[in-house]
């Protein structure tokens, strides 16, 4: 039985009517939005709804609404959690920036991290991986995960990235330049488009992507119809000259030309497209 990290574990949103569940390091999110002095940035709001940052530091169902903490009580305990965070996220965000690994042992620090902050004990959650079953680990609070997620990634020494879209950084799970920001909707399947995606730059990126694979599509079309027209003629004036036109070499080099092409289009037949925009690991229902 597989386990899967703690960032490939999703995390539950509730944004407004829209429910659903997301990914992404929250250890670096959090040094990087609400160390700027505004602890409701929109950015934070988008990626981990209101109620999970109203929750930071207790389980949101064991709370009234009555007896939610009020926003300075929220801003004080995520501004004392993130200074002590930010010395350890910084070498992360370092390696980030270069594309690079985190080649750091586990320090004193993060040991205490996960200490004092860190799940007091195991919360093992189904995950449904290319439709094999896995295991992940459920934090209680967006602390407890930024703790997990900040000793596995020392512990681990993993490669890190910056979003290409919305500069998040995250861990690649292949060779991808982009994070996994996106809400998908609550129990979505592996390939189900998502809710909304990290950033309007993507959205723009991706509509971009569209119009020129359409336009290449319709170019495609155009060069195969021409090359088919090309062989046909030759085999019609091989016979026209009694030639065999299976034998013929004029016919022949345009059967190649044509060949050719179709063999090196990204648009031949039987390849499928690249889903860019779709969860690896899913909530098991």
């Amino acid at each position: 039985m597989d386990y899967v990290s703690t960032w490939q574990t999703p995390i539950d949103v509730k944004l407004g009517r829209a429910r659903g569940f997301t990914y992404g390091l929250v250890c670096t999110e959090l040094v990087e939005r609400a160390g700027s002095g505004e602890v409701f940035a929109g950015r934070l709001v988008n990626r981990f709804g209101i109620e999970n940052l109203r929750v930071a530091t207790s389980k949101f169902t064991d709370i009234p609404e009555s007896e939610r903490p009020p926003d300075p009580v929220l801003a004080h305990r995520l501004a004392e959690f993130v200074e002590g965070l930010a010395p350890l996220v910084r070498p992360i965000l370092v390696a980030a920036d270069t594309s690079g690994r985190l080649e750091l042992p586990v320090s004193r620090g993060v040991r205490r991290l996960i200490d004092v902050y860190g799940p007091k004990g195991l919360h093992p959650v189904r995950l449904s991986r290319n439709g094999r079953l896995v295991w992940g680990h459920r934090c209680d609070t967006l602390f407890e995960r930024a703790a997990v997620e900040t000793f596995e990634l020392y512990a681990t020494q993993a490669k890190l990235r910056r979003c290409i879209y919305c500069g998040s950084v995250y861990v690649p799970r292949r060779d991808e330049r982009f994070c996994q920001w996106n809400l998908w909707p609550r129990l979505a399947v592996v390939g189900e488009a998502p809710l909304r995606l990290c950033s309007s730059d993507r959205h723009t990126a991706i509509r971009k992507i569209k119009t020129d694979e359409r336009d290449q599509l319709q170019e495609h079309t155009r060069e195969r119809k021409r090359l088919y027209a090309a062989e046909m003629r030759a085999r019609q004036a091989a016979l026209d000259r009694g030639e065999d036109p299976e034998t013929a070499l004029s016919v022949k080099k345009a059967r190649e030309a044509r060949e050719r092409f179709v063999n090196d289009s990204p648009f031949r037949r039987g390849r499928k497209p690249t889903a860019i925009d779709t969860p690896e690991v899913t909530a098991e229902p």
